[in-house]
């Protein structure tokens, strides 16, 4: 069960609510109220990589079931007053909500871990995450069987807090591999199914030099992952009778997408090296795919890719033309979902009904599994694209959990 909340370090709440003149609410049950809800906007950016400025979506009945229909509007309303918060009106697909940061007076500020005091809010979250797993594996085969493995997991948190204090992280990577090992221990399983249907869990945030310490039954986890996934879903934008769309594919079966386009960089990057590899492909989505349509930098990444491919820039851009820069990414996202989680892993599922010894999980385009598994999961991927975009795209599998095993596991769903 989680017992603190984060919080800024130059912040007296208490202070403040008794200077605005909010008195009955210096007591514990409450403050654990505004606590819980500035825990949110902060873990939240930590987990997904945010910056500060960024504001949190946070959905009005989720802190109803959470802190009750008596604080939920109050806590939101004091804090603004108080302006520890400020609120941002916006639109997402099929339900209108709000948004929230920080203001400029704690949004950059370091943020401190305090105790939990009123257990009954920890109880009540939890409670209303675990109706929500029911929910999701009830309605979905598929779904159900990425839980029941999440549930089979283990984690060895000794290894694990001992990589992470010999580990130089700078604060908020520090906080975000915290939350994820108390995630891990508090058996937090799916947390939600976004717009685009991807599912998000315990291990599509778990940070990578941390997965090396989760085991499945005590086997060792390995990944099945399409090469160049998301620049080949872009393929389904050409016109089917485009010549470019020939060589497009003729780059991105053969998983050479990256290569192709560093290689007419004037400085390229090492593709040897994790971090410049990661480095090209935030380039890629920032310079060709997903930034904005009007922004004036140019770059070698991007004039390469128009060389190229010309029409198929010239569609991206058009899809850009009216600045929702979520429209791309969350076609190009529920087109992933649609072959992964709603055709591969349910069709799996079917085929091991039963089998308490199969394991699957997505981490979005790639999905996870145990040795015995491997050539089967990496088969049923490769044809479930194959069977949206036409041709092969190349699986890689990668080795997840550290090569040597610890001698005791401790599931982290005890």
């Amino acid at each position: 069960m989680k017992n603190y909340y984060y919080v800024p370090t130059n912040l007296d709440l208490e202070a403040l609510l008794v200077a605005g003149g909010y008195f009955g609410t210096i007591k514990p049950a409450v403050l654990d109220r505004f606590y819980y809800f500035m825990d949110i906007i902060y873990t939240t950016r930590v987990i997904h990589k945010l910056e500060t400025h960024k504001y949190i979506f946070i959905h009005h009945k989720y802190l109803v079931n959470v802190l009750t229909t008596r604080w939920a509007s109050d806590v939101k309303s004091i804090l603004k007053e108080l302006e520890i918060i400020e609120e941002k009106s916006s639109y997402l697909p099929g339900c209108y909500s709000k948004s929230f940061r920080f203001t400029t007076a704690y949004r950059n500020s370091q943020f401190k871990r305090i105790q939990i005091s009123h257990l009954k809010l920890v109880e009540r979250l939890e409670l209303q995450q675990l109706m929500h797993t029911e929910i999701l594996a009830n309605k979905h085969e598929g779904i159900g069987l990425i839980i029941k493995s999440l549930q089979k997991l283990e984690f060895d948190f000794e290894g694990a807090l001992g990589f992470l204090a010999a580990g130089m992280y700078e604060v908020p990577e520090m906080h975000r591999r915290q939350i994820v090992i108390d995630e891990f221990k508090g058996a937090r399983y799916i947390h939600r199914r976004d717009p685009a249907s991807r599912i998000y869990h315990v291990l599509t945030k778990c940070p990578r030099d941390l997965r090396q310490f989760v085991t499945f039954k005590g086997q060792p986890l390995f990944s099945v992952d399409i090469c160049d996934c998301q620049p080949a879903l872009h393929a389904t934008l050409f016109p089917a009778a485009s010549v470019e769309k020939q060589s497009f594919i003729d780059v991105v079966s053969q998983g050479r997408f990256k290569t192709v386009l560093n290689e007419r960089q004037t400085d390229p990057f090492d593709l040897q090296e994790p971090c410049e590899k990661d480095i090209l492909k935030k380039e890629l989505f920032r310079h060709v795919f997903y930034g904005s349509a009007y922004a004036n930098n140019e770059s070698e990444i991007k004039n390469a890719f128009r060389e190229f491919w010309p029409s198929l820039a010239d569609k991206i851009a058009d899809m850009k033309a009216d600045n929702d820069l979520s429209r791309l990414p969350v076609l190009m996202q529920k087109t992933e979902a649609g072959v992964v989680i709603d055709k591969v892993v349910p069709e799996l599922a079917q085929r091991h009904k039963g089998d308490e010894n199969f394991c699957l999980i997505s981490i979005h385009d790639c999905l996870v599994t145990t040795n015995p598994y491997i050539d089967e999961v990496k088969i049923a991927l490769i044809n479930g694209f194959k069977e949206l975009l036409g041709f092969d795209l190349i699986a890689k599998v990668t080795r997840i959990t550290k090569e040597e095993l610890p001698s005791n596991h401790d599931s982290f769903a005890a």
